[in-house]
């Protein structure tokens, strides 16, 4: 039987379309294609976390649900602050979106926030079965973003919720964390896909998954692009799922 290339993932950020990464990994498990690695940021770490942590899709997708209908989903608040319109995009909705995206501004410069820190670490907790990057199964880099440098952090060791809130705390909507000369933010503000996190790792295919638009896939194959590293360059040969409109 051939040897089957290791495989990593690169779970993008997207907010509620994060809950799409879900789908893949179990698309993943039914063509038989077993992760040697993850990669994720902000929502793509949170679902990265909770698979790494499992290796079992119908699990993250349960958990998920369950979070969706708990006290503590309701606490965060994100449904009110994160709700999209759906159909045309009126001038009202514009206008709505122009404050708001003032707001955000507005808040980030202050480093203040919306949301609760504490709510969010309560959030990640309930759907995070370990607390610890050495209770993985699979190995897991999960980025964020120092705001004064604009670089990416990758953490990949020590404590796993405290690693996933950064990466999820979104400028403007969650308190940034000063530590030292950094102010860590949302992993998605350096690398909405963060591919190059997983060069740390021995993958030598790397499957980025961006989900930041609608997604419509009917299978691993619908909607791909193959691509190769650049010439010079040191990332694995890349399939890339994207949104599709």
């Amino acid at each position: 039987m051939a040897r089957q290339p290791p495989v990593g993932a690169a779970l993008g950020g997207g907010g509620a379309r994060g809950a799409a990464h879900i789908g893949v990994l179990q698309a993943f498990e039914g063509n038989g294609v077993t992760l040697a690695a993850i990669a994720g940021t902000s929502a793509g770490a949170v679902i990265g976390a909770m698979y790494a942590a499992t290796l079992d899709a119908g699990w993250v997708r349960e958990r998920y649900l369950s979070y969706l209908k708990s006290e503590t989903f309701r606490s965060l608040g994100t449904h009110h602050i994160l709700r999209e319109q759906d159909g045309k995009d009126s001038f009202l909705n514009q206008v709505g979106r122009f404050v708001k995206d003032r707001m955000v501004i507005s808040l980030a410069a202050r480093r203040h926030g919306i949301i609760d820190r504490q709510k969010l670490v309560n959030a990640i907790r309930f759907l995070l079965p370990a607390g610890s990057f050495d209770e993985l199964k699979i190995p897991l880099y999960v980025t964020s973003t120092d705001l004064n440098s604009g670089e990416e952090i990758i953490a990949d060791r020590g404590d796993l919720v405290e690693a996933v809130v950064r990466s999820s705390s979104i400028p403007g909507f969650v308190k940034p964390l000063e530590t030292g000369d950094q102010i860590v933010v949302d992993g998605g503000v350096s690398s909405p896909v963060p591919v190059r996190a997983l060069q740390k790792g021995e993958v030598e295919i790397t499957v980025a998954v961006d989900v930041a638009k609608s997604v419509r896939l009917t299978g691993l194959n619908s909607g791909a692009q193959i691509s190769s590293s650049p010439q010079g360059g040191k990332l694995p040969r890349m399939l890339c799922l994207n949104s599709t409109g």
